[in-house]
């Protein structure tokens, strides 16, 4: 299922959404209309007075938020994700407030923090976004082997069970299940031993060890009344290559287990000493009562068509099922129905390229898909937007402006700069990146996409795209997953400006039927093989040319280029195979060549 993404706040301030996930009019008029008519039940304030002015605006956003933290009584998320819980970067809760529980999605989950005169200590639940998967050792007993949460997340929990640990629920509920992995400490502790456990298997790697979870449903009077257990590490086969030690986010189905007030939790190990557990007793968990993992089948194409939309032209997650499936590519979307707000990816039909703002957020700068196909995704990186799938080779897609963040960066808004700014000098620009990762969960590299450019000196080659573009993703190579984010040279202390919203169409397809929308440049570099110089005929006006080595390195670079120009003094480079590219704004071309 798809994440909503961490909040986390600034070291000076009590509460805040994430800086690096809201944008554009991030305030209450973004992901949180709801917040404008509860504003304006303040004394001495008045949204239509503080929307002229911004940096007030920010500054009292923060009350709003709390206030309406305080006075809402919002529905519980089905799914506890950790994610509705505020960590600074690379903390942790353990319970030293003596709070003695935290809650996720309406979950409790319960906590023991003892002080003592020979140190403190916790048992029950903490939750973690720290990263370190490599040290071993009680110091490192808040991480997660994976260094993330499920989906690369930020935010998950430890378990520490001393001798259990509990987790209650407002009413009995049947549970679909939860990701669980080693925390780092263990992990560690049973790969390599120390000074207090062994290695798992031994030193024959014979040793017939396990590391066992076991799982109990509780009713009402904390009576057990179901039992499932699941293997954390298991070297009990015969045959060694079966032999494991969990080092990923793995599905603990629960579908079975019966209707539960709360969920009791335990280890056991095959490595004990005078009854005690020698391995580290410690493990992590994310997305309880979430999504088991998703069946991909091959994929095709993703056109977006015929998606059933509805009258509204649009689908955002809605209807909780944390995304959608074209072409057997899962799109992941994360929904608050509470605040009626949503990150990842959306579908749409909308076709209005005309009005500012986000209640236009939905909408495609050129009104229409690829090749004027009516259906395309609009996305939301919050941080990052995500398609799962199948692993393998992905041609590429076509991306383009939203609506809102074209018309924002054109003209400007109550939260956002004009691009250029003023003189339309400023070097501004919006960068998407789009990320592969393999199957193993390992990024395979990046590809950087432009969806504005005002760095150039010529500031007739500035551009905001306004056309479907065609972005290769070939190279990197065999994946499963996309993950999609944006960064802006417009940003403040609470992040992005530019409102954070792209469009695509057409993945894994691309459109071999020229049109002028989607190639603007019929450019032929030649002699190729060249000597010394090459000519470059088919640019409308002047265009940035550069020259790559295989490696990526840019050996020659040349602005204003216009039609029929020659470019020269290439002796200098090495016989070999170069990569030319051919920019004009909007538009790219791209072709191999080959130095004599």
């Amino acid at each position: 299922m798809g994440r909503p993404q961490k909040w986390s706040k600034p070291e000076d301030l009590p509460l805040t959404i994430q800086y690096s996930k809201l944008s554009g009019e991030k305030a209450w008029s973004n992901q949180y209309p709801f917040l404008i008519g509860y504003f304006s039940s303040f004394a001495y304030c008045n949204y239509f007075e503080t929307i002229q002015n911004y940096y007030i605006m920010k500054q009292i956003y923060m009350m709003a938020i709390l206030a309406a933290f305080l006075v809402f009584n919002a529905k519980s998320q089905t799914v506890a994700r950790f994610d509705d819980l505020t960590l600074a970067p690379a903390k942790f809760w353990n319970g030293s407030d003596l709070s003695g529980s935290f809650k996720s999605a309406g979950v409790t989950f319960y906590n023991t923090y003892t002080k003592s005169s020979y140190g403190d200590y916790w048992s029950g639940f903490a939750y973690s976004n720290i990263t370190d998967n490599t040290t071993a050792g009680y110091g490192n007993q808040y991480s997660a082997i994976t260094g993330k949460g499920y989906e690369g997340s930020a935010n998950y929990a430890v378990c520490y069970p001393s001798p259990s640990a509990e987790l209650g629920f407002s009413t009995s509920a049947q549970t679909t299940g939860f990701y669980v992995t080693n925390s780092t400490y263990a992990y560690l502790s049973m790969k390599n031993g120390d000074a207090f456990a062994k290695k798992f298997g031994g030193a024959s790697g014979n040793d017939p060890d396990y590391f066992k979870l076991m799982i109990e449903a509780l009713d009402a009077n904390s009576k057990p009344v179901d039992t499932i257990y699941f293997y954390l590490a298991d070297f009990r086969s015969t045959d060694n290559s079966k032999d494991y030690i969990l080092n990923k986010w793995t599905w603990v189905d629960l579908s079975e287990l019966k209707k539960a007030s709360k969920l009791r939790f335990s280890l056991s190990s095959s490595d004990n000493s005078y009854g005690y557990m020698n391995t580290p007793g410690y493990f992590c968990m994310d997305d309880l009562n979430g999504e088991k993992p998703y069946d991909y089948k091959p994929v095709t194409y993703a056109s977006f068509e015929n998606m059933n939309l509805g009258t509204q032209g649009f689908y955002n997650g809605s209807d909780g099922k944390g995304g959608f499936t074209n072409g057997n590519f899962r799109f992941y979307t994360d929904y608050t129905a509470d605040w009626d707000s949503w990150s990842g990816f959306a579908a749409s039909t909308k076709t209005d390229a005309t009005t500012p703002g986000y209640a236009n957020q939905y909408s495609a700068i050129t009104g229409k898909g690829v090749a004027g196909s009516a259906g395309y995704a609009v996305a939301y990186p919050n941080p990052v937007s995500t398609i799962a799938f199948k692993d393998t080779i992905v041609s590429g897609l076509y991306v383009t402006n939203s609506t809102y963040a074209y018309l924002s960066m054109k003209n400007g808004d109550a939260y956002a700069k004009k691009f250029g700014g003023a003189s339309g000098n400023d070097p501004d620009w919006l960068l998407l990146t789009i990320q592969g990762f393999d199957s193993a969960g390992k990024s395979t590299g990046e590809v950087n996409v432009n969806l504005a450019d005002f760095a150039y000196s010529n500031n007739a080659n500035d551009y905001i795209l306004n056309t479907w573009k065609w972005v290769n993703l070939q190279n990197l190579g065999r994946i499963s997953k996309l993950e999609f984010s944006l960064k802006s040279t417009d940003n403040s202390n609470w992040g992005m400006n530019t409102p954070g919203y792209f469009c695509i169409d057409n993945l894994n397809q691309q459109i071999v039927t020229s049109t002028i929308e989607l190639n603007q440049i019929q450019a032929t570099v030649f002699p190729n093989p060249f000597v010394d110089q090459v000519v470059i005929s088919g640019i409308t006006g002047t265009a940035k040319v550069s020259i790559t080595d295989i490696s990526g390195r840019i050996v020659a670079e040349y602005l204003n280029v216009s039609n029929n120009q020659s470019i020269t003094n290439l002796d200098h480079l090495t016989s070999g195979v170069y990569i030319l590219k051919i920019e004009d704004g909007n538009n790219q071309f791209t072709t191999k060549l080959i130095k004599k």
